[in-house]
C-alpha cells in the first residue's frame, strides 16, 4: 500500500492518444506500400516496407510525450525494408542506432553508408538518396530506430518496430485515494491534507463523498506500455458512456518502474455502474466490450452519498477533528524534534570520525610519498649527478614545507602549482613530458581537498612514464562541468589491471582517502573512476557539486 501510494504522489499526468489503426499492405496494383513511419514533427524521414508473410500492419502510433517518435505494429511480418531519405549534402552528418528488444545493441552511432536510391535532378527529390538501415529479419521482434544528425544531437528521431503478438493486459492492483482529514503536511509554508490509499477488490462498492480524490491504477510492464489504453466505462439505464481513454502511463522508479495513472474523481463521481478496462489501441465502448484483448477489466460501483447531519452534529463532530488534530500534530512536532537532536548529535560525532580518519590517512600519503622522493634522490646520487640531486632535494624542500601544513583544503591554483614543481622535481631523474592545464571558465580559487591528486601523479610517474623514458607524456586537466568539477589524470604507460590487488600502498590509501571525504562532505561527494589499457591510464575524478 505504502508503494501505491507513492504512486499517486507521482501521476501528474494529461492525456496523448494515438490511433492503432490497421492499414492496406498493397496499393491498388498489388504492390507491397512503403509507409512513411517517422513522426510528423520529424525532419528525417523514415520508410518502412513490409514482407509478403505479413498480415496487417499499423504505421501510425505516436509516442506520448515524444514529439519526434513513431511505433508502427505489425503481425507476422519476417523482414522489413527500412530506409530514409537524406540529402546527399547532409548525409555526413547522420547517425543512426538501433536496439532489438530493448537489450541488444544492433547498431551504435554508426553512419549512413548503404544507397539504395539516387534521387535525380528531373526526381521528385532531387540531390536525395534513400539510405538502407540494413534492419532485415524481424520476426518476433521489438526493432527501436534512433536517428539523428550530429549538427542537432537533441532532435533524436525514434521509430519502434514491434512484431510480436499483443498480450492480452493485467492490472496489478486499484486504490480508491481519499483526503486524509486526521494527516496533514505543510510546504512551502502552506498546509496540506495527506492522502489516504486503500485497495479495492473487483465488484467493490464506493461510496460518493467530496472526499474521494480518484482511483490510482497499476498495470504489469510490457514492452511496449503506450500501446495499451486506459479505459473508464460509465453504465446507467441510459447505455454505456466511455468517461475516460489515455496511454500516457507514468513510471515511478519506487514502484519498480510499474506503469500507473491516477484517475480523477471527476470520472467517476456520478452514481452508477463502471469498468475499468486496459486494451490495446483506441476502442469503442463496444468494441472494448468483445475485445479478446481487454483482459484487464475491473468493475465497481459506485453509491450515493448517505444523508447529511444536522449543524449540531456537524459542529462537535468538526471539533473533535480539530482537537485531534491539533493534538496529534503537537505530539508530532515534539517527538520530531527530539528524534531531530538525537540524529544532529549522532551526525556530529560521526563527522568528528571521519575527520580523525582522513586525518589518518593523509599522514600515511605524506611518508609515502617522502618515501617516493628519497628514492629519487638516491637514484640521482648514485649517478654521481650531484647538480640534479640538490635541485631534486631544494624542490623536495619547498614540497615538504607544504605537506607539514595541517590545512585540509587548498586552491585549485595552489594545487597546480605544487604539481608542477613535483613534476619538474622528478625530470631531473629522467626526461618525460608533461602538461597542466585548465578551461578558462575554472575559478582557479576554488579549494579542493588536499594531496587528493598527487597520489595518482606520482604513480603516473613510477608506474607508467618512467619504463618509457623520454617518450613518456603525463597531462593533467581541470574543467567544469556544471556545478561538477572534473580531473582528468592520463599517462601514456603500458597501463596495468584496475580489478587487480597491488602491494603498494599508494592506490589503497587514495580510495581510502576518498571515502572518508565523502562521509564528511556528503552533499558534495566524490567519484573516482580508473581506466587503463595496453597503452594509456587515465585517472577521473569527480567532485560533484563543488563550483
Amino acid at each position: 500500500m505504502k508503494k501505491l501510494l507513492n504512486l499517486i504522489t507521482f501521476l501528474l499526468l494529461t492525456c496523448a492518444g494515438f490511433a492503432q489503426e490497421k492499414r492496406p499492405l498493397k496499393d491498388p496494383d498489388g504492390n507491397l506500400n512503403n509507409y512513411k513511419v517517422s513522426s510528423l514533427s520529424s525532419k528525417i524521414p523514415v520508410f518502412l516496407k513490409p514482407d509478403e508473410q505479413t498480415r496487417s500492419i499499423s504505421p501510425f502510433n505516436y509516442i506520448p510525450n515524444d514529439p519526434l517518435g513513431n511505433a508502427v505494429i505489425l503481425e507476422g511480418a519476417k523482414t522489413a525494408t527500412v530506409t530514409a531519405l537524406i540529402h546527399e549534402d547532409s548525409l555526413t552528418y547522420y547517425r543512426y542506432a538501433i536496439l532489438e528488444d530493448d537489450s541488444i545493441a544492433i547498431v551504435s552511432n554508426r553512419p549512413l553508408t548503404k544507397i539504395d536510391f539516387v534521387w535525380n535532378e528531373r526526381s521528385a527529390h532531387p540531390g536525395y538518396f534513400t539510405m538502407n538501415l540494413g534492419i532485415g529479419n524481424i520476426s518476433n521482434k521489438k526493432i527501436t530506430l534512433k536517428i539523428y544528425s550530429l549538427l542537432n544531437e537533441a532532435m533524436v528521431t525514434t521509430v519502434i518496430i514491434y512484431n510480436k503478438p499483443l498480450k492480452p493486459a493485467q492490472l496489478s492492483g486499484i486504490s480508491l485515494v481519499t483526503l486524509n482529514q486526521d494527516k496533514k503536511v505543510t510546504y512551502n509554508g502552506l498546509v496540506y491534507n495527506k492522502f489516504k490509499s486503500s485497495l479495492i477488490k473487483n465488484g467493490a462498492e464506493v461510496t460518493e463523498s467530496d472526499q474521494n480524490t480518484g482511483l490510482a491504477i497499476a498495470k504489469k510492464k510490457t514492452d511496449l506500455d503506450f500501446i495499451y489504453h486506459l479505459y473508464v466505462v460509465h453504465s446507467d439505464e441510459t447505455g454505456q458512456r466511455i468517461m475516460l481513454q489515455t496511454n500516457n502511463w507514468a513510471y515511478n522508479n519506487d514502484y519498480e518502474g510499474t506503469p500507473g495513472y491516477y484517475i480523477d474523481y471527476n470520472y467517476f463521481k456520478q452514481p452508477g455502474n463502471y469498468e475499468v478496462v486496459i486494451a490495446p489501441g483506441k476502442l469503442s465502448a463496444a468494441q472494448l466490450k468483445d475485445s479478446k484483448l481487454a483482459a484487464g477489466r475491473f468493475s465497481f460501483k459506485v453509491l450515493p452519498a448517505p444523508k447529511t447531519y444536522s449543524g449540531r452534529e456537524v459542529a462537535m463532530f468538526v471539533f473533535a477533528v480539530i482537537t485531534v488534530s491539533i493534538l496529534i500534530i503537537i505530539a508530532s512536532i515534539l517527538f520530531i524534534r527530539r528524534k531531530n537532536q538525537a540524529r544532529l548529535q549522532v551526525a556530529a560525532l560521526q563527522t568528528e570520525v571521519a575527520k580523525s580518519e582522513l586525518n589518518m590517512v593523509r599522514s600515511n600519503l605524506n611518508p609515502h610519498f617522502v618515501f617516493n622522493a628519497l628514492s629519487g634522490i638516491q637514484t640521482l646520487i648514485n649517478k654521481n649527478d650531484v647538480e640534479r640531486a640538490n635541485n631534486y632535494l631544494s624542490k623536495f624542500a619547498g614540497l615538504s614545507r607544504h605537506m607539514l601544513n595541517d590545512n585540509a583544503l587548498i586552491s585549485i591554483r595552489e594545487e597546480m602549482n605544487l604539481l608542477n614543481d613535483y613534476l619538474a622535481m622528478e625530470q631531473l631523474r629522467f626526461p618525460f613530458q608533461y602538461s597542466i592545464d585548465a578551461d578558462d571558465d575554472v575559478n582557479d580559487n576554488i579549494e579542493i581537498p588536499v594531496m587528493l591528486i598527487q597520489p595518482f601523479v606520482e604513480n603516473a610517474v613510477k608506474h607508467g612514464v618512467m619504463p618509457i623514458g623520454s617518450k613518456g607524456d603525463i597531462k593533467i586537466y581541470f574543467s567544469r562541468h556544471g556545478k561538477d568539477l572534473k580531473i582528468i589524470v592520463t599517462d601514456n604507460g603500458k597501463g596495468f589491471d584496475v580489478n587487480s590487488n597491488y602491494d603498494g600502498l599508494g592506490l589503497k590509501l587514495s580510495r581510502k582517502r576518498i571515502d572518508l571525504l565523502n562521509k564528511t562532505y556528503t552533499e558534495c561527494p566524490i567519484k573516482l573512476n580508473i581506466s587503463s589499457t595496453g597503452n594509456q591510464t587515465s585517472v577521473v575524478i569527480l567532485l560533484t557539486q563543488w563550483l
